[in-house]
């Protein structure tokens, strides 16, 4: 059953980075956020379910200068942005570091507000202070 989980799990994450591959067979550019609920209605073992999957997710893009770039808003009562686009730049701009922010995501446990979240994600991650870029496709 865990492995039947497992499989599944890939099977999506490995949809969601072959959608996202482009006409000539290249990775599509992408400032691609993730909203992550680090309230109460998530059980500990989900959250680290959770995270697992994100990490996942990361390792199948192609997370660089020119490639994807990943910010991270985490939401309970009070919403917060874990990582910016432009928190990382040049060779420090990879799978590894991202996923360095993903395993310090704090389980919270609070009260699920998600409208906060994508307000937050608005004014503070898709903006020039966030490190938006103009010129390519924006996954929210």
């Amino acid at each position: 059953s865990s492995s039947l989980k497992n499989k599944s799990r890939r099977k999506v994450v490995e949809f969601v980075i072959v959608f996202l591959i482009s006409s000539e067979g290249y990775p599509v550019p992408l400032d691609f956020a993730l909203i992550v609920d680090t309230s109460g209605s998530i059980s500990r073992r989900n959250f680290k379910k959770l995270l697992e999957f994100i990490e996942e997710m990361v390792d199948g893009f192609d997370i660089s200068v020119n490639g994807t770039r990943i910010a991270i808003v985490e939401y309970s009562t009070e919403p917060s942005v874990q990582v910016k686009f432009n928190d990382f730049s040049g060779a420090a701009l990879n799978a590894a570091n991202v996923k360095r922010k993903v395993r310090k995501i704090p389980h919270v446990r609070g009260t699920t507000y998600i409208n906060k979240a994508l307000a937050m994600a608005d004014r503070d991650v898709f903006s020039a202070k966030g490190g938006m870029r103009q010129d390519v496709l924006k996954v929210r």
